[in-house]
């Protein structure tokens, strides 16, 4: 069993890296602009305020330089074994192998990373679309995360669905880019319960989505 444990858990890293490998995560390491709001000071760096007295900040909420539609597709279509229940290395399958490899101890860390991801997965995105079918009637639906990631599965890009929604606009996008590298921190974080060589410590450290989505990508020699 523990020989087919480290298969599949060599096998979820090398998916991760080739992940990693994407024209589209290379582009994002490099042109995702962070959404978290900065305080705006003066040059002493006191904070500045409104006319009501309210701190004023700042924040990009919009990617103006997405990735292309044909290399965010194979990148994701790569994050879909994740994502597939009955694929040996979902996350949602890889808890038995952790124990065999790694014990008890090690199998609560990936509970826990679960735990997180799954409240990640099913927050409302917001996002809502009206579809309007042959026969007149129109579907409203309104998603989840990990829901506006399955209906583009489904409706753009593997099974071909016309109950669901078309999903590649620029608002749409925007909140998918983001979907896509919030999936992968945790994604990342079950690969790092086992502890990584040297060679793949590095690989991870170079193309942490967790930088990428702070903002804090360039420049940062260290984890």
């Amino acid at each position: 069993m523990s020989k087919n444990s480290e298969r599949i858990l060599s096998k979820y890293r090398n998916l991760l890296q080739d992940v990693f490998n994407t024209r589209t995560y290379q582009y994002l390491k490099e042109k995702y602009i962070s959404n978290r709001f900065e305080i705006v000071r003066d040059k002493k760096s006191n904070s500045i305020k409104n006319e009501k007295g309210h701190i004023v900040s700042r924040g990009t909420l919009f990617q103006t330089n997405l990735p292309d539609t044909e290399g965010l597709s194979y990148a994701l279509s790569l994050l879909r074994q994740f994502l597939l229940e009955k694929d040996e290395v979902s996350i949602y399958n890889l808890g038995e192998n952790i124990r065999e490899i790694g014990g008890e101890e090690k199998y609560q860390d990936y509970l826990n990373i679960m735990q997180k991801f799954s409240s990640i997965m099913n927050t409302f995105t917001g996002a809502h679309f009206n579809i309007k079918k042959e026969n007149g009637s129109v579907i409203s639906k309104h998603f989840t995360k990990i829901e506006l990631i399955r209906e583009l599965y489904y409706g753009d890009m593997v099974h071909r669905d016309d109950d669901k929604v078309p999903i590649f606009d620029i608002l749409s996008m925007n909140k998918i880019v983001t979907y896509f590298l919030e999936f992968l921190i945790y994604i990342c974080r079950i690969a790092h319960i086992i502890p990584l060589n040297k060679e793949e410590s590095k690989i991870y450290c170079e193309n942490c989505p967790e930088r990428i989505l702070s903002g804090n990508c360039k420049g940062m020699r260290q984890c």
